[in-house]
This record gives C-alpha cells, structure tokens and sequence, in this order.
C-alpha cells in the first residue's frame, strides 16, 4: 500500500463517514475491502458514474477473484437498515390502534414477517445476496437472473441507494463474465461438426430440444431447436459457418427459403465472423437472424460461463453421446 494511500485511511479512521466521490477509484475500492466500508458513503455502488466506467476500463486487468471480492463488499448481506426500526415502530403503531386492515397488502409479504421479528431478530430483517457469487464464473445468466427476481421482490422496501446498486452489480457481472471477448481463430481451429456441436449444446441451455442434423440434410441446415411448451412451441432451424469472410446475401436468401419449405418460426445463421450490410437488411425483412462472433460470444459466455473455452470437448462429447 503506498504512502497516499495510509494517509488516505488514517484520515478515514478518525471521521464519522469518509465521502466516497472523494477517493480515488483504487482508493475507494481499497477501503471498500475493509472494515472501513462501513463508514463509506455509498457503501454498496460506486458513488459517480465515472468512477464505475473508470473501473470497467480495467476489469479485464483484475482477476475474477478480485472481482468477485470487490462484488461481495458492495452486495447485499443478512441484516438491517436505519429505515427498518422506523417502519417497524411505524406498523406497530397501527397495529396497536386495530387498524391493522389499511395495509393488508403488505402483510402478507415476507419483509414484513421479517419486520415483525425486529425486536429479537434486528439484524437479519434483510438477507444477503452474496451467495449469488457461487454462481460465477460458471453461470452468469443465472447470477443475473437471481439478481434480477430478488430485485423485482424487494424493490418496493429498499433504500434508494440499492435501487442503484443492483445495476453497479449486474453492469460488473456482464463485463467481467459475459462480454468477454473470443478469438476468431478459437472458432476456426474447431472442426465444423464440432462447432456445430456447441451451437448445439448453447441452445440446449437457452431451452430448447436440439438435434444436430446428418450433413445430408436438405438445405444445409445443421441444428434444429425446438421448444414444446404450451404457448412456446417453436421450431428453428439453424446453420452452423465458420468462415474468415463476411457472409453475403446469397446465404441468407438460401437459408429463408429453406425455412418457408419446412415451414419453421424462424432460421437462424451463426458464424463466427460478420455479415454484408445486403445480407443483414435482406434478414431483417424475413424470420432470419443473424449471429455473428461479437453476438456468439456473449451467448456463450451467458448460457455456458466463461470457462467454456476450456470445457467445450465435453460440451462436444455431450452432444456427440447425445445424437448416438
């Protein structure tokens, strides 16, 4: 730790609350890492937009485990804030005065019955979100979607520097586990049928049923996804290029009509390159999307973790034992 930095603490330890947009981007997330962090003002998000996109620029730089560290401090834990003991003196108050009818609603929620245990239990009206750290690297759209649900729960009882702070926490979760970027060549160095393998395993994990087609197929299609729930049924068929080049219009135009014949909901042409500007207009007028290495990429990031790079043979000998 440098000089600057000691004194930096020292003059923390002996203030009521240390102003976070005061610090310096290290310096904030030094002291965040501390017993310190309970004095910061805030204490659960970075205090300025510029300071988060200061960090952003160099997440790529910092490990996952300091990542995650830096996540835990800011997150959620099991307890309480100022605001509980007033809302809870406040519906005592009411319930007291037998008008308990007036907010109904709320009592049946669960941070209510966690209210009402105030007096024994002050320091666990709220609970922690830090286990959704267990889910990365491994499964960040899980990560988000728990950040997301507990969001759409609680959103209603939460002070207004949380309401803030699950953005810092979800914006740092896509940066760091989701949009990562891949090399080209990972993709090229891959056989076709083994990339088509993984398209299949990924859309496997998005929901859908998959099947890797035989290389006879008519019209080059390569996986066709489907989902069978009432309300969601949907077939897609899906073409699997690696290819170094932009892919054209001709392509696009083969594959819708490919589409039409079998009637499916839509086709699908994942590359891991990029397309002409013909061939993305001619797709944004039929049921034909388009995924290229910037979109596959996050896919994967997002449905297999960051660490399918590593593990795609046993995505690859999934599939393969799958289609036997």
């Amino acid at each position: 730790m440098g000089e600057k930095d000691k004194i930096c603490i020292q003059k923390a330890n002996n203030m009521a609350y240390i102003d976070a947009k005061e610090l310096t981007l290290e310096n904030f997330l030094k002291i965040l890492r501390t017993n310190l962090r309970l004095i910061l003002s805030p204490q659960c998000h970075f205090p300025t937009k510029e300071m988060l996109d200061k960090f952003l620029e160099t997440i790529n730089e910092r490990s996952e485990f300091e990542v995650k560290e830096i996540l835990s401090a800011l997150m959620l834990k099991n307890g309480s804030f100022g605001q509980d003991e007033f809302y809870y003196k406040f519906y005592k108050q009411i319930e007291e005065a037998g008008q308990p009818e007036s907010f109904q609603d709320l009592r049946q929620t669960e941070y209510y019955k966690r209210l009402m245990r105030y007096e024994k239990d002050k320091y666990n009206v709220w609970e922690g979100l830090t286990w959704v750290l267990d889910l990365l690297p491994h499964f960040p759209n899980e990560a988000l979607r728990a950040l997301d649900a507990y969001f759409l729960a609680n959103c209603q009882f939460m002070p207004d520097d949380y309401l803030v702070a699950f953005g810092d926490w979800s914006t740092i979760i896509r940066a760091k586990f989701v949009e990562v970027e891949v090399p080209q060549q990972i993709f090229l160095e891959m056989l076709p049928r083994e990339f088509e393998y993984l398209i299949a395993e990924l859309y496997q994990r998005m929901g859908y049923n998959t099947s890797v087609t035989k290389s006879s197929y008519d019209g080059g299609v390569d996986v066709i996804a489907k989902k069978g729930k009432t309300g969601k049924r949907e077939i897609i068929l899906i073409q699997c290029k690696r290819y170094r080049n932009k892919i054209g219009v001709n392509e696009i135009r083969t594959l819708n009509g490919v589409r039409s014949h079998y009637k499916a909901n839509k086709a699908v042409l994942v590359t891991c390159t990029d397309f002409t500007r013909e061939a993305k207009k001619l797709a944004d007028k039929n049921p034909v999307e388009l995924i290229g290495l910037s979109d596959l990429t996050t896919l994967l990031n997002l449905h297999l973790g960051t660490q399918w790079i590593v593990k795609r043979d046993q995505y690859i000998v999934h599939q393969k034992k799958k289609q036997s």
